[in-house]
């Protein structure tokens, strides 16, 4: 996908959707059983590095933002009032 928006649009820096799809790949490896949380946390390094090389680039980040502050801010009340317990 990378190579294709590289040549799609050349003056672009799309090296944040990659570190987005390495973070992702990361993000997977975490929910997978048997496997430790660390990866969790290098899936959300890689996911933000990602973003903020891509917030200059596309103006459509700007909007997600946002949007991700509130995922976030969801999933941390979720998970504070035990919504997630098993």
């Amino acid at each position: 996908m990378v190579s294709v928006l590289d040549e799609v649009y050349p003056d672009k820096d799309t090296g944040g959707l990659f570190l987005i799809g390495l973070g992702l790949t990361f993000a997977i490896l975490a929910i997978l059983p048997r496997l430790r949380m660390t990866w969790l946390i290098y899936s959300a390094v890689l996911i933000i590095i990602g973003f903020v090389a891509l917030a200059g680039e596309f103006s459509g980040i700007s909007y997600l933002w946002p949007l991700l502050l509130i995922l976030v801010g969801l999933y941390v009340l979720v998970r504070e009032f035990g919504f997630l317990r098993r």
